[in-house]
Formats: structure tokens, sequence, C-alpha cells
């Protein structure tokens, strides 16, 4: 790896642990940007009622993927704590079509990032993004040297 390459790394890193797990950041903040972003939602936002995702980490192939297989008949929101993918592919399979699923954050370096969503969910980033050298489909997250993409399933499924 070249020097340029490692420092990239580096700063990408350390952007991690300054925005995605602020102290100052709360998940009532994040959760207030994705529902801002949505514009039109079903929630109150005085009173948020939301589950969690534990954030993933995968490092040279190593670490976990998320699944999201549980089916709500009432709209849910989720928010999903950040997933941070450096020399993988990282995979967040969102499949509640009744799920609005909320992303703190979302970091790849060297990486691909595959997000796979029901056709019916809904889906926002808590924070803009920023792509160094990368393709970043929704602009959500930080990308650098990977791409990050976002794919509908299950839409010729009868609503």
């Amino acid at each position: 790896m070249h020097r340029k390459h490692l420092w990239i790394l580096i700063c990408s890193l350390l952007l991690i642990t300054t925005l995605a797990w602020s102290d100052e950041w709360s998940d009532r903040d994040a959760l207030k940007a994705c529902l801002k972003n949505w514009g039109n939602h079903p929630f109150a936002e005085g009173d948020l009622n939301y589950r969690t995702i534990a954030p993933s980490v995968s490092v040279y192939g190593i670490g976990t993927s998320v699944r999201d297989d549980r089916e709500t008949q009432q709209p849910e929101l989720v928010l999903i704590k950040p997933s941070v993918s450096v020399f993988s592919k990282g995979t967040l399979k969102l499949l509640n079509p009744q799920g609005w699923y909320c992303l703190e954050s979302k970091v790849a370096v060297f990486s691909e990032v595959d997000i796979r969503i029901d056709c019916r969910a809904n889906l926002a980033s808590a924070i803009e993004g920023t792509t160094v050298q990368g393709s970043n489909e929704k602009r959500d997250g930080v990308t650098v040297f990977g791409t990050s993409k976002v794919t509908r399933i299950g839409c010729g499924k009868a609503n």
C-alpha cells in the first residue's frame, strides 16, 4: 500500500471516530435527522419508539453483516448503528416491508457496501455523505476508494 493510501485510510478511520461515535450525537439526533430527510412519515417526533440494530464491522472480510428479517404489521422506526467496512464487502439486508430504516452512518474504505432493502421499506441517512475516489450512490456515509449501493428487492411481491 502506498503512503498516500495509508494516510487516507488513517484519516478516514479518525473521521469515523469523530463523526459516527461522538458522545454529542445521540440516537435521537440521528432519528430526527432521518425524519427530516423523509419529510412525510408516520411517526410523532415527540414520542419516538424505535428499535436499534447493533453496529457492524468488517475488516479484511472478517466481521458481521446486518440482516433484519423481522416483519411488523405497523410502520417501525429502526436505527441502524454505524456500519464500517474496511478492505471487505459489507452487506445490510433490510427486509421489513414496514421498516423505516435510519442509517446513523456508514463507512466504506477500500470496500463495497451493498444495502439490500425491501421494495416497500424506507431508508434515510442521518448524515451527509463524503466520497473520495469511489462511488457512493446515495451520498450517505463515508466512502474512500470503494463503492456503496442500494438495491430494492421483492418489488414483484403483492402489497
